[in-house]
C-alpha cells in the first residue's frame, strides 16, 4: 500500500495501525520518521529498507539482503477479481485520511478503460501510476 511522504509522522502512524500493515517498507531518507513512530505502530512485525541502508541498521532488514538470502519459491495464491490488490489513502485535507480499497477487477478496469482511450499497442509502453495525493489547485497536465 503507497503512502504518501508528505505526510506527516501522526498521518503515517494512522494509516499503518488503520490499515492493519504488518511490514513496512521505506525507502532510506525515511528511516528516522519511521523509527520515530515505532511504538506507535504495535501491529507492525517487519521493517524493511530499500536502497542498501538499512544493512547495518538495528531493527530493519535491508530488501536486497534478504531477497538474495531467501530460496526462490514463490507460493501464488487463487486470486478472485474481488479480492483487495491494495488500499489507496487520501490525502486527509478535510480530515483523517480516508482508505479506499481497491479489488483486482478495479485494477483490470482501470487497464480496460485507459486501452480504450489511448492507443497502445504491443509495441509501445506505458507506465501505470496510483497517485499518492490529490492536485487541490492549479492545471492539469496535459490539458
Amino acid at each position: 500500500m503507497p503512502v504518501n511522504y508528505r505526510l506527516s509522522a501522526d498521518d503515517f502512524s494512522y494509516i499503518l495501525n488503520h490499515s492493519g500493515t504488518s511490514v513496512v517498507c521505506v525507502h532510506p531518507d525515511y528511516l528516522d520518521m519511521v523509527d520515530g513512530i515505532r511504538d506507535e505502530l504495535p501491529g507492525v512485525k517487519h521493517y524493511v529498507s530499500f536502497g542498501g541502508a538499512g544493512v547495518s541498521r538495528e531493527g530493519w532488514a535491508d530488501y536486497e539482503a534478504t531477497v538474495a538470502a531467501t530460496e526462490p519459491a514463490p507460493r501464488l495464491p487463487p486470486i478472485d477479481e474481488r479480492d483487495l490488490i491494495t488500499i489507496n489513502y487520501t490525502s486527509g485535507t478535510t480530515a483523517r485520511p480516508k482508505g479506499v480499497m481497491m479489488t483486482h477487477r478495479n485494477a483490470a478496469m482501470n487497464v480496460i478503460g485507459t486501452l480504450l482511450h489511448l492507443p497502445l499497442g504491443v509495441a509501445k509502453a506505458t507506465c501505470g501510476r496510483c497517485p499518492c495525493s490529490t492536485p487541490t489547485a492549479g492545471p492539469t497536465p496535459g490539458r
